[in-house]
């Protein structure tokens, strides 16, 4: 599956392939994506730019495990933080909406 990805984490509409649903990267529209996802790549973007930052200013040893380790946990842990809580988020206010509707119609 060269080039693609598993549809667990986003809410967009896959294309067919003769083997499974898959979602081919060149095609990827960044409208398309949830919030939530939207917000975990940002802040992973961030992540990552603030550990290169720090890895120039000689705050790891520049070896490359080193540097993949770092790489990985700051835009992983910000993606992940950051994706979790706004998928919170829209969850909340996902209920705050369906119990609104539902009191409108008493």
């Amino acid at each position: 599956m060269d080039g693609a990805i598993s549809m667990s984490l986003c809410n967009i509409e896959p294309f067919k392939s003769q083997s499974s649903l898959v979602y081919n990267w060149r095609t990827m529209n960044w409208k398309r994506l949830s919030s939530p996802l939207k917000i975990g790549i940002s802040f992973a973007l961030l992540g990552l730019v603030l550990t290169v930052i720090g890895a120039a200013r000689g705050n790891i040893p520049l070896q490359p495990l080193n540097l993949a380790v770092a790489l990985l946990i700051g835009g992983g842990v910000w993606f992940l933080v950051s994706w979790a809580v706004a998928a919170a988020v829209n969850e909340v206010e996902r209920d705050e909406d369906e119990e609104n509707a539902a009191n409108a119609h008493q």
